[in-house]
């Protein structure tokens, strides 16, 4: 009876059961794909805009992968979610204002920006759930106003 495994023990941290933490690797890797793909062109056109796509590839591999081996650490979580959320406000702002620093004209849109940005959006949400988890943010508990309840110091023996 008491030597029997918790379940913790017996099944493992809960982010590696339900596999959040290679949906997030599998996400970041994708991503980091695309833009080490792409970066040959942008350096071409651009110096600083294509070495922002060769650390944008290497920050998401590098997260990806420190996330997937240490899935309840809740800054690398947190991390791949603001990098995903930083590329997906990047690219929007090519697309409609143009980056001033690194390339002023605006872009048009393409096919592989927006598959890119929707597997950015799922990265960023699997990276919010596994932070969630972490234990690190908890929600605001509700307010509990009972009037039923008294402190111990406000009964009167009266009262019994």
């Amino acid at each position: 009876m008491g030597t029997e495994p918790t379940a913790s023990r017996r099944y493992g941290p809960p982010q590696r059961r339900t596999g959040l933490p290679g949906a997030l690797l599998a996400g970041c890797a994708l991503s980091a794909g695309v833009h080490a793909g792409l970066a040959p062109a942008h350096l071409a056109e651009s110096p600083l805009l294509g070495v922002s796509f060769v650390l944008a590839a290497a920050l998401l591999l590098v997260l990806g992968l420190g996330v997937f081996v240490e899935p309840r650490a809740a800054s690398l979580s947190l991390a791949v979610a603001l990098t995903c959320t930083a590329l997906i406000v990047a690219y929007a702002a090519s697309r409609t204002l143009g980056l001033p620093a690194l390339h002023p004209e605006r872009e048009a849109v393409d096919a592989v920006g927006i598959v890119t940005n929707v597997i950015e959006l799922g990265t960023l949400a699997v990276a919010l759930r596994l932070y969630t988890e972490s234990g690190r943010w908890h929600p605001p508990l509700p307010e509990r106003r009972s009037t039923s309840w008294t402190p111990i110091s406000r009964v009167r023996r009266a009262d019994f």
